[in-house]
């Protein structure tokens, strides 16, 4: 029997479950904003086992998937993302792409290593979108109060990640706050959809200072 990946999109223990749902709808959401008519190919930085490539590929995108995890690649292609590469992302060399796509990746990667194989990979003007965690926000806030802590690489406030993103070379686009909902990650909490719900009716995805979770998209300059 193979190794079950945890993050993976039908994992209880992973995204398959409500807190997980609810997080895949609305990147998926921000990512569907950002797609122009002359978007055509699209590269997945540690895209996992295709939580976001499977949709995009639905639509007609060339996805190219790139991950550490092998078992993540094996479903990938068993998902029809044969594009699909079980290595470092930063060891990876094709360029020219419309979009670049890191969903989650900075809680394990440093940031400048995913801006810089951003900008190699991307074209002139191309789209970079990136989720992060907001430490300026009442949930980091609550993290910090715990006494086991889970790595998280990419803790910024909002004002860092602007000087990131422009110290980089990008402009930013748009960014949307998010997962004000009062559970944890892989929570599957049947209040979760009533509290999503109260997200949107309040409109906190434009209370970014404060969000939780945040989704960045930048041009390539």
């Amino acid at each position: 029997m193979k190794e079950e990946y945890l993050w993976d999109i039908y994992n209880p223990l992973g995204y398959g479950n409500r807190s997980g749902r609810y997080k895949t709808i609305r990147q998926m959401e921000f990512i569907n904003k950002h797609l122009s008519s002359d978007c055509e190919s699209i590269l997945d930085l540690g895209g996992g086992s295709g939580r976001f490539s499977i949709l995009l590929h639905e639509k007609g995108y060339k996805i190219t998937v790139v991950d550490l995890n092998e078992r993540a690649i094996e479903l990938c292609k068993e998902r029809s993302l044969e594009d699909s590469h079980c290595m470092d992302f930063r060891s990876f060399d094709r360029v020219d792409y419309d979009m670049v796509i890191a969903i989650d990746l900075f809680t394990i990667t440093p940031p400048e290593d995913v801006f810089q194989a951003a900008y190699k990979h991307l074209k002139y003007q191309g789209v970079f979108i990136f989720s992060a965690s907001n430490k300026m926000s009442w949930r980091y806030k609550l993290h910090l109060m715990k006494k086991s802590k889970t790595l998280n690489l990419g803790e910024y406030s909002l004002k860092q990640f602007q000087e990131l993103i422009e110290h980089n070379s990008f402009s930013i686009k748009d960014i949307m706050g998010f997962f004000w909902i009062p559970f944890e990650g892989q929570s599957n909490n049947r209040m979760i959809p009533f509290f999503a719900f109260i997200e949107r009716k309040l409109q906190l995805n434009k209370w970014l200072k404060q969000s939780p979770l945040l989704m960045f998209a930048c041009i390539k300059d």
